[in-house]
């Protein structure tokens, strides 16, 4: 192929992996966290359930997903990830309609399980894509498709609860909803691809000298981290240690937003504009990260991240007397927080690894973060249940975001061997 055709056939690959990358990044984050906002207030009235019974489907869910989502990890890196990505999706619509139509908690729980493990397996197809299709766009371009989550933010729950309220039927509005996920996983799950050498590609669609197409050939086949040197590496506990502490916070504040607000004496239509404004806010965000992540490098902006969540968990512990500003401070802060994470957690791990060892080595760094972390529904719930507020909640998150903060500021070095090679000649 002449330079032309490498471009054009790149950019129509490229294309097909950003959409179905795009589509799992909106799912995800709703039909996990955000979507227990509405699980909060509709569950209750129409079963009886407790918080805290409701978040047993996320903590239960997040423990079975630290096996899981290693299995979904092995089975991406030797397998075809278009099938597991189309799967996932479509699994994940109906189990919707299972928890739109039950009113058996035993069932509603087996459902949302299955929900948490089908958002984890249809994200890492598209992240293992994107990181074996970018290096020195990948930033941009993980910023671009999580613009998916913070618009998920804005859309989903303000408008799904206002559809609820119009129609006066959750039960009608999921079931609609589950049917609409399973066709979109048909349409665009099959659009994945793994690697572009299977096409005769490099990365970035960039036509390369001979000497840099060299420097490609030459570098390590993965495999090159046996668990010995993976878990002596430090860089490797900064990531867990960072990331487990920002899965934290982000449960605290996504899965209760809509409570502590309601708990503020915020009104419900303020509270679901406030969390729409974040939202939208986040999608601009979401590219801002990501052109700081190529510029930087993601383990700086890793540390911007973890500092907008310090300064959210603060106001918002602040704000318990009902004080606006501090609430507006928080709201902004939750927005860059759901226009950062979804990017800079896959980008800093390949950073540190290199493409070719992202899907090997994220599966133990997020199945280790995956297990520190799953409690903090539960527990968070447990605190309200006790105390009748979430001020000690957010007090918490608050020294947990200084430890991200930390454990990010010690990430200092990348051994990604293609990065190292290609730094002088990609730009």
């Amino acid at each position: 192929m002449d330079d032309a055709d490498i471009r054009h056939v790149f950019r129509k690959y490229s294309a097909g992996i950003m959409a179905a990358t795009f589509l799992a990044h909106f799912l995800q984050p709703i039909m996990v966290n955000d979507t227990m906002n509405i699980y909060y207030v509709y569950l209750p009235k129409l079963y009886g359930w407790t918080r805290a019974q409701i978040a047993m489907g996320l903590t239960i869910g997040s423990l079975i997903a630290i096996p899981c989502n290693f299995l979904l990890a092995t089975l991406i890196m030797v397998a075809d990830a278009r099938k597991i990505t189309t799967a996932c999706i479509v699994g994940m619509g109906v189990c919707t309609v299972i928890i739109a139509k039950t009113s058996s908690y035993p069932l509603f729980l087996i459902a949302y399980i299955i929900n948490v493990q089908c958002s984890k397996g249809m994200v890492l197809g598209g992240l293992q894509a994107c990181a074996s299709w970018y290096i020195s766009k990948r930033g941009r371009v993980l910023g671009i498709v999580t613009i998916a989550c913070p618009l998920a933010s804005a859309v989903y729950t303000n408008g799904i609860m206002r559809i609820i309220e119009a129609t006066g039927s959750f039960s009608m509005v999921y079931t609609v909803w589950g049917i609409i996920i399973v066709i979109l996983g048909l349409a665009f799950g099959p659009l994945l691809r793994r690697k572009p050498e299977d096409y005769d590609l490099y990365p970035d669609g960039i036509v390369r000298s001979e000497e840099e197409l060299a420097v490609l050939r030459k570098a390590p086949d993965s495999g090159k981290w046996p668990l010995s040197r993976l878990f002596k590496t430090k860089e490797t506990w900064f990531l867990i240690i960072g990331w487990s502490c920002i899965f934290i916070v982000m449960t605290g504040f996504m899965s209760i937003f809509i409570p502590r607000m309601i708990e503020l004496k915020v009104p419900l239509p303020l509270a679901l504009n406030f969390l729409t404004g974040a939202s939208l806010l986040g999608i601009f965000l979401s590219y801002m990260w990501g052109w700081i992540d190529d510029r930087k490098g993601p383990h700086k902006a890793s540390i911007g991240l973890a500092s907008c969540y310090l300064f959210m968990s603060v106001a918002m512990m602040l704000a318990s007397g009902g004080n606006m500003a501090l609430i507006v401070i928080a709201v902004i802060g939750v927005a860059s927080a759901t226009g950062g994470l979804p990017n800079l957690n896959p980008s800093s791990i390949a950073y540190v690894y290199g493409r070719k060892d992202f899907m090997a080595n994220l599966r133990w760094i997020m199945m280790i973060a995956g297990a520190i972390s799953a409690p903090a529904s539960i527990l968070f719930n447990r605190i309200y249940d006790t105390q009748g507020n979430y001020d000690s909640v957010y007090t918490i998150c608050s020294i947990i975001s200084v430890v991200a903060i930390i454990s990010f500021i010690l990430i200092r070095r990348t051994y990604d061997p293609e990065r190292l090679a290609l730094k002088d000649t990609v730009k």
